[in-house]
């Protein structure tokens, strides 16, 4: 590291709000306990003083954002946050967009359908429709995926320019899930080029080995990617040839969004 970056982070550091970081790492910590935490747990968890985390907590179930249980004494979060979220990148109207879209798709191939963006580096779920069938696979609204395996992640990355589309690819991490895990930018850019032609991404058990997807990108009227639609079932009832039926299925679906956005 040069003197000059050194010097910017020691500055960037000067800058911080102590009481906003640990609301954040107290949030983080809640969230890694979707059915609820404690006081106590969160003391144990946590470098921050227990007088700290008891400010922070009141504070947030004053605002909405957190909700106590009064028997067991568990904080879990509302949807305040999620709803901030989404007004503020704009995916509220564009969910309202797609909704029907996937209530069609679900329809169509009984599977769930789900519609999600990338933040950064990781990929985001905000919107899902359950499948019909008794086995099915369902995603918590706010889960993060990571780039390299996710079936929406390929989609969107493919419709990036190529310098920014290898600068994601060269920036993000590759751990290894299944035997099907992409492990470098290389192979990755490799598969991202074949996406960016037939406008269809897969996820053939490249996280979760018995989990199949297919996705493809909406774009908007500057023909930029929004974020994807996409489906996923379970291996045994998606073969090869079935994904690739349901992808052309997925393609013109989102490709309708698209049109509405002013998409070509």
């Amino acid at each position: 590291m040069s003197k000059h970056e050194e010097s910017n982070e020691q500055t960037q550091a000067s800058y911080l709000s102590p009481a906003v970081s640990r609301t954040i790492e107290i949030l983080r910590l809640i969230a890694k306990n979707p059915s609820g935490v404690t006081l106590a747990k969160l003391c144990r968890e946590s470098t921050i003083t227990k007088n700290s985390i008891f400010r922070i907590l009141n504070s947030l179930v004053l605002e909405g954002v957190l909700q106590r249980d009064a028997a067991s004494q568990q904080f879990t979060m509302t949807g305040e946050l999620l709803g901030i979220a989404y007004r503020g990148t704009g995916a509220d109207a564009l969910s309202q967009i797609v909704i029907e879209p996937m209530r069609q798709l679900r329809d169509q191939t009984g599977e769930t359908v789900l519609f999600g963006k990338l933040l950064k580096d990781r990929g985001v779920v905000l919107e899902q429709m359950p499948g019909s069938f008794a086995i099915k696979v369902q995603v918590e609204i706010g889960v993060t995926f990571p780039l390299h395996v996710a079936a929406p992640a390929k989609a969107i990355m493919a419709c990036l320019p190529l310098p920014e589309r290898e600068k994601v690819c060269g920036s993000i991490e590759y751990p290894k899930f299944t035997a099907n895990t992409i492990t470098s930018a290389e192979a990755l850019l490799a598969q991202l080029a074949g996406v960016e032609k037939s406008g269809i991404a897969y996820d053939r058990g490249e996280e979760i080995e018995d989990i199949r997807c297919v996705a493809s990108a909406i774009l908007d009227h500057r023909g930029s990617p929004v974020g994807a639609l996409w489906l996923t079932g379970p291996a045994s009832r998606l073969s090869d040839a079935l994904l690739e039926e349901y992808g052309l299925i997925v393609r013109e679906k989102a490709k309708l969004v698209s049109i509405h956005l002013g998409g070509t």
